[in-house]
């Protein structure tokens, strides 16, 4: 198997013949503009512009340095041009992020682009003005001309005259190079731009908006690109420092033998100021190279480690177990990143799939368990609550009638705003799954109380009291067992305090007011209510708006009244879960609701 692809040999054969005509350019349209205007500007940048906003800084910069050492191949002060033009390839790219991005208008970042680089030019040519000890242009007339008349006129020095000609032919240069440059990437196809734009992709390429999430994300020190970007420009500078200074001293060497032993004329200020440009262009090439390479270093940290690592931990962040299709979706984020840098990265990347696939299969059948376990939980109970009903002759389907009129009261009550920050979807789950358990303390009441048709005498009722705090008792017992088991909790609440009052005469703590779990004010309501439309040994049921007018009465005294006001509210749903009971219609309103 080869190295790469015969697809990306392509891309890549592209991008280097990209790169080609790039600096092609540069040379075809500096050699028409010396024939046509006899040099009046270089237009020697243009390529450049075009690599740095199509491909961005690394190619931007190599076609600014590729460029830059083939001129000097015919002109040696090319060499003090080695920065700038870098500079002005990694300003080009910015200026056109800030540009897709919005955030000013393309004619300000225009001539914002233009100014910055026409002066930092203007300062470089100055520069290799002053090193080489320059006092006239006879070889360029119109920088002669204008260095003539601002001398005239304004009175400058040879240096302030040369660095405002300077700045009035840069900006003049780098206008005509943008515009050209803009024009030309207009003309170029699309998917041309798609290929060098995306040729450092060792995944999915992630769009604009995507790179910005993942670059603004914070780190706990320091970022990799921060790392990258400071380790390579130490050890360049570093590498920098130690050529200039072996070449400095080898210059100097030879210069010595040259002198001495060649019998060379040469005053010392001389040896000085050659020594000086010797150094400078040194340092202009050797900064060049550095800017190149710090620019490599981060296009192949961005693509085969940066985005790579940032990308996956961000799908994985945003992991959605709620349900099986957003468990699979998350797998399908993963698997859509296709990262294929081929290294440790890729390994890892790969290995991280293969486990969430499977923890995505075991997390389902987990699933399933607890849910098949919440199944088998919540039969037990009803079973139980069965067996504790049934001993009482006289309440029929009292577990299950209670049971759908405290859903219906608390979907009303957070329709109405009452208590909406208690009423979360777990609650009213937990209060409807515990609410059969209300009276489970019935099960230590004796039958002839529990069944005793007449009036109970006052010792009776005491003990029939009871029920509550047994029933609290019992459901702590399951607690111990299951203790992580939320709706156990409401359960021991409604069990417990289900008798109580909102004005405090309730039993058996004679709490009042909202001292008393909102689950067994609500419990409240609906235990009473079903007493009343149900036919006991010792009563008839009352008609329903009988009912209904006692509910409303009792608001504010046994019932909380926002409870109360929500279950009359809801009064068309609750009339129908009765009729249905009391014909045995449905058997279990609960799931008849979902």
């Amino acid at each position: 198997m080869g190295l790469i692809s015969k697809n990306s040999a392509k891309k890549w054969g592209m991008f280097f013949a990209f790169l080609l005509a790039c600096i092609f350019i540069n040379f075809l349209i500096k050699g028409l503009s010396e024939m046509a205007m006899g040099g009046i500007v270089y237009l020697d940048c243009i390529g450049t512009i075009i690599a740095a906003i199509i491909g961005g800084y690394f190619p931007g910069a190599t076609v600014a340095l590729a460029t830059n050492m083939l001129f000097f191949v015919k002109d040696e002060s090319s060499i003090y041009f080695f920065i700038p033009y870098t500079l002005l390839a990694l300003a080009a790219s910015d200026f056109y992020k800030a540009y897709k991005n919005k955030k000013t208008s393309f004619t300000v970042l225009l001539i914002i682009f233009v100014i910055i680089i026409s002066v930092c030019n203007s300062f470089f040519c100055l520069g290799a003005v002053y090193i080489q000890r320059v006092t006239n242009f006879d070889g360029h007339w119109l920088i002669n001309s204008l260095v003539t008349f601002i001398q005239d006129k304004l009175k400058f020095s040879i240096y302030g005259a040369s660095f405002c000609s300077f700045l009035i032919i840069n900006v003049f240069d780098i206008s005509i190079c943008a515009g050209i440059a803009y024009l030309m990437i207009r003309m170029i196809p699309d998917n041309l731009k798609n290929t060098i734009q995306n040729i450092g992709w060792l995944q999915k390429p992630l769009t604009d908006d995507q790179i910005k999430k993942i670059s603004a994300k914070s780190t706990r020190k320091m970022s990799v690109k921060g790392k990258m970007i400071i380790v390579l420009t130490f050890s360049c500078l570093a590498t920098a420092f130690a050529i200039t200074y072996i070449s400095r001293m080898l210059f100097l060497s030879y210069m010595k033998s040259y002198v001495f032993y060649g019998g060379v004329d040469i005053s010392m200020a001389d040896l000085r100021q050659i020594e000086t440009q010797f150094m400078i262009r040194l340092i202009s090439l050797c900064i060049g190279f550095m800017l190149m390479i710090v620019c490599a270093g981060m296009w192949f940290a961005k693509y085969h480690i940066i985005y790579p690592v940032n990308a996956l931990e961000k799908a994985a962040k945003r992991f959605d177990y709620s349900d099986a299709d957003s468990r699979k979706k998350n797998v399908e984020n993963i698997r859509e990143l296709n990262i294929h840098t081929g290294d440790e990265i890729e390994n890892l990347y790969f290995t991280l799939l293969q486990t969430l696939e499977e923890t995505m299969v075991n997390y389902s059948t987990m699933s399933q368990n607890a849910r098949d376990l919440d199944m088998v939980q919540s039969g037990l109970i009803m079973v139980l609550a069965d067996m504790v009903e049934n001993r009482d002759s006289s309440t029929g389907d009292h577990i299950r009638k209670t049971a759908a009129y405290t859903e219906i009261v608390m979907n009303k009550m957070r329709d109405m705003g009452f208590y909406t920050e208690e009423l979360t979807d777990e609650f009213i789950s937990n209060v409807v799954k515990s609410a059969p358990l209300h009276d489970i303390g019935k099960i230590h009441i004796s039958d002839s109380i529990l069944n005793k048709p007449g009036k109970l005498t006052d010792e009776e009722f005491e003990i029939m009291k009871t029920h509550t705090i047994y029933g609290a008792k019992v459901i702590d017992q399951c607690l111990t067992t299951l203790p992580r088991t939320h709706y156990l909790i409401e359960a021991k609440n409604i069990a417990k305090y289900h008798h109580e009052k909102w004005n405090g005469k309730g039993y058996p703590k004679g709490l009042s007011g909202e001292e008393i779990p909102l689950s067994a004010r609500i419990m409240a309501v609906a235990d009473v209510f079903d007493a009343l439309v149900s036919s006991r040994v010792y009563k008839d049921a009352f008609p329903f708006e009988k009912a209904m007018d006692i509910i409303k009465k009792d608001s504010g005294s046994h019932f909380d009244p926002k409870v109360a006001e929500a279950f009359i509210a809801a009064s068309d749903e609750v009339k129908t879960a009765s009729e249905h009971f009391d014909k045995n219609k449905l058997n279990n309103y609960i799931e008849m609701s979902e």
